[in-house]
């Protein structure tokens, strides 16, 4: 079935990305000596961006870069303890634009998120590590769907990960492909 288009635009990073159609994107991680790196294409394999792991970085941080070269946003991870963890998302010029935070960390059968854009909260990703799926919700509807793989040989021997991500249309792809640079920090080494 396809995903239906969100009722109002949700763009908080690049209007560049955001498709009038739903979109399929492989999000596949790249393990290095200098961090986890990735890259992303659509479903025929034509990349669309790539993600540019810092080299030593304490809050791991992650360039989006588009085909041209141009990097859209980056994430870092909250430097400052907390109740729960977070992570940032945005441009250069504004680069705590959008805060992904745990919820419920008591609770080890899932992995929510809340999303905020400025503070204010308008969305959540809503999963589970362990059975590999998320859905993310912007004010209410399903923005973006998540499965992710980790049966490839990358994955098996480096521990690389490969994500199917299925984004609605009106739903910016670039801020979709960072949510899942942010999910994988927050969640993947946590025992659940």
């Amino acid at each position: 079935m396809a995903m239906r288009a969100l009722s109002t635009e949700f763009v908080p990073l690049s209007h560049a990305h955001v498709r009038s159609t739903p979109s399929s994107l492989i999000f596949t991680e790249k393990v290095s000596f200098t961090g986890d790196g990735a890259t992303v294409t659509d479903a025929q394999g034509v990349g669309i961006f790539s993600v540019k792991a810092k080299a030593v970085s304490a809050s791991a941080r992650r360039e989006l870069i588009d085909t041209s070269g141009k990097v859209v946003a980056g994430m870092r991870l909250k430097k400052s303890p907390g109740l729960h963890r977070a992570v940032y998302i945005g441009p250069e010029n504004d680069e705590k634009l959008i805060t992904v935070k745990t919820k419920d960390s008591m609770k080890l059968s899932n992995n929510n998120v809340a999303i905020f854009v400025h503070d204010n909260e308008v969305g959540e990703a809503l999963g589970n590590w362990r059975s590999k799926t998320f859905e993310v919700k912007i004010n209410g509807e399903t923005a973006a769907t998540m499965t992710r793989k980790s049966k490839t040989a990358a994955g098996i021997m480096f521990g690389a990960d490969m994500y199917l991500v299925e984004v609605a249309p009106k739903c910016d792809i670039s801020f979709v492909a960072l949510l899942v640079c942010a999910l994988d920090e927050l969640f993947h080494d946590k025992p659940n």
